[in-house]
């Protein structure tokens, strides 16, 4: 192995240098190859120790290395290509760029799959938010046409706690709930005037709908309430008692309250209006109001007007009764023994029979109405007597002998039943 000098040129300069290789077959030539306008001085340092430069490239060399950057080395840097690098004690940052940007990583992360916004990236579960004090969350669901609607949680009541909502896009107000196989499925609905939610079932077929106002089920029922209207539509109601026996109270109320009535001052009015439209043939039945009901056991109806199938009172005062047994009792009147003057049944002439009876003594007389005429007794009694009053009402009353054998001077009752023909 030699070494040997080129170009001299006098004194101890010289163009290049070449060093044998191991064997003497090769040189390697070292020479300054720039033409520079000073002389240089290039200093090799080995820090007292042997060395060697392995080199597997062509690096250019600046303000080069300060530190150790072996792999077991842990280098600090400025910056990197114009972005700093910060440790903290959470993790990292990593800031900079041509506009300023700031990646800040507080735990252990893997991103292993496309997370730009034209991506699909799917989770195996995800939280959105933060359970804080002032936490909200808001998500947006954008579709490609510009349309996007808003999961929000809000406090805009100013109320203690906060509530969640859900914004619908104003055009469609829709939300549809349906089969997740579904999801793309064109239901052919039309845009909603009101946030509506609509169910789909299983068979993407059947749609049912609810908003503010309105209640759909199919095709087949709807509810629907405006300012002052409840309306329903079916085509047919069932109402059955739920779950158990109810001990108390009524089934199904119909009430109603002082300053809560039906003020009307000249039109008719009712407070159950059932107007039946009937297009039967053949063998076909109808009832209007069809009451069937099964009596496994009752009481004795002391505590009301006895058991009935149809009662119809004023003021708690029945007017009309129907009891089980199908028996007909229409106006009901007491009397005393000293009241010899005329009473009115509340009964008016047309045809029908008027049974009056003592209930006390089992007494009774029957009359026979035949539209305008006097009432003609059918089986009398001289106990009662009756007569066709002012206002086409009939009227009862009793004989000035009429006693009762075994009874006091107190009330005597007295009830009168009409039979309309």
């Amino acid at each position: 192995m030699g070494v040997d000098f080129f170009g001299g040129g006098g004194g101890d300069t010289f163009s290049s240098i070449k060093l044998d290789d191991t064997n003497a077959s090769n040189y390697l030539t070292l020479d300054w190859n720039e033409n520079d306008t000073v002389d240089r001085t290039l200093n090799l340092l080995v820090g007292g120790a042997s060395r060697s430069i392995t080199l597997s490239g062509s690096p250019t060399l600046g303000d080069w290395f300060d530190q150790s950057v072996k792999a077991a080395a842990a280098p600090s840097f400025a910056s990197v290509n114009g972005l700093a690098l910060t440790a903290l004690t959470t993790g990292f940052s990593v800031a900079g760029g041509t506009t300023s940007k700031t990646l800040t990583v507080e735990d252990t992360s893997l991103i292993n799959q496309d997370l730009t916004s034209d991506a699909s990236p799917t989770h195996a579960a995800l939280t959105l938010g933060s359970v804080s004090a002032n936490g909200i969350l808001n998500l947006y669901g954008l579709h490609a046409n510009g349309y996007y609607h808003i999961i929000k949680g809000s406090n805009a009541e100013g109320l203690t706690g906060a509530d969640l909502r859900i914004g619908l896009d104003e055009t469609n107000r829709t939300l549809i709930i349906c089969d997740r196989g579904d999801i793309d499925t064109d239901f052919g609905l039309a845009a909603m005037s009101y946030p509506t939610i609509v169910f789909i079932s299983a068979a993407g077929s059947t749609i049912s709908t609810m908003n503010y106002n309105n209640i759909t089920f199919g095709a087949a029922a709807a509810i629907q309430v405006t300012t002052s209207t409840f309306t329903q539509k079916a085509h047919q109601f069932v109402f059955n008692l739920y779950d158990s026996d109810l001990g108390s109270t009524n089934f199904a109320t119909f009430s109603s309250a002082s300053n809560i009535e039906l003020t009307d001052t000249d039109g008719r009015q009712a407070w159950l209006y059932v107007e039946p439209k009937i297009n039967q043939s053949g063998t076909a039945a109808y009832d209007a109001i069809y009451v069937n009901s099964t009596n496994t056991a009752l009481g004795t109806g002391a505590t009301g007007d006895g058991n009935n199938l149809l009662n119809l009172s004023v003021s708690s005062v029945p007017k009309f009764l129907v009891n089980v047994n199908g028996s007909v009792t229409a106006g009901q009147v007491s009397v005393s023994l000293a009241d010899n003057a005329v009473h009115d049944t509340g009964v008016t002439t047309f045809f029908g029979l008027l049974i009056v009876k003592d209930t006390t003594t089992g007494v009774s007389a029957v009359y026979r109405l035949d539209g305008a005429t006097t009432p003609v007794a059918v089986s009398a009694h001289t106990n009662f007597s009756t007569t066709q009053g002012t206002d086409n009402k009939i009227n009862v009353y009793f004989a000035t002998t009429y006693k009762i054998e075994n009874c006091n001077t107190a009330a005597s009752v007295v009830r009168c039943a009409f039979i309309g023909c």
